[in-house]
Parts: C-alpha cells; structure tokens; sequence
C-alpha cells in the first residue's frame, strides 16, 4: 500500500538539516529539532488517519455498487423473462436491432 512516511521523512530531514546548519547555538536547535519531531508524528498520525479513512470510504462504496448492480440485474432479468417484451418483438421483428441499420430497414420494407 502506499505510504506518505517517505516524502514526510524527507521533508522533516531537510528541516532538520537547515536547522543544524544554521542554527548554532545548541539549546535553540535542539529545541526546533524537537518541533520537527512533533510535527512529524503530528504529520504521519494525519496521514494515517486520512489513508485510513479514504480506504474504508471507497470499500463502502465498492459494497453499495455492488449490492445496486445485483439488484439492477435481478429486476433486468425478471423483466426478460415476462411478457413485457413480448409486444416490443412483435411490433420490430424477432431483431430489435433492425431499426437502427439503414440496409435492414430498406430490406425490412422492401419485404
């Protein structure tokens, strides 16, 4: 799975190395340098919990698509199966598909 820890990683060192190059005196940069710690837990919990949350959204989201296609097909199915499409053949031919090509339809009338 991806992961932000890396980019975060990268992004706190270079904080950290900025600090420890041009901050020189050692209370001070020790006291930045924890800052950057707690923003990098502060980040990477973030992150987490965002990833964390997307996933479980779009799994959700993945079960309701597929509970309203089950659903869509039965009732497609039961409809194909009735009478209801019996007088749609009727009035088109055993081909419903007869209307849209143009040579079937001249062939259709010249019949």
């Amino acid at each position: 799975m991806f992961s932000f820890d890396h980019f975060i990683d990268t992004v706190q060192t270079a904080k950290k190395t900025a600090v420890n190059h041009f901050i020189k005196h050692e209370a001070i940069a020790r006291s930045m340098n924890e800052f950057v710690d707690a923003q990098t837990a502060y980040t990477k919990a973030a992150m987490k919990a965002g990833t964390d949350a997307a996933t479980k959204i779009s799994q959700e989201l993945i079960e309701a698509n597929s509970e309203c296609i089950s659903r869509t097909k039965k009732a497609v199915d039961e409809i194909a199966k009735s009478d209801l499409v019996t007088p749609f053949f009727d009035l088109v031919g055993k081909d419903p598909l007869w209307a849209f090509a143009p040579a079937a339809k001249k062939a259709k009338s010249a019949a």
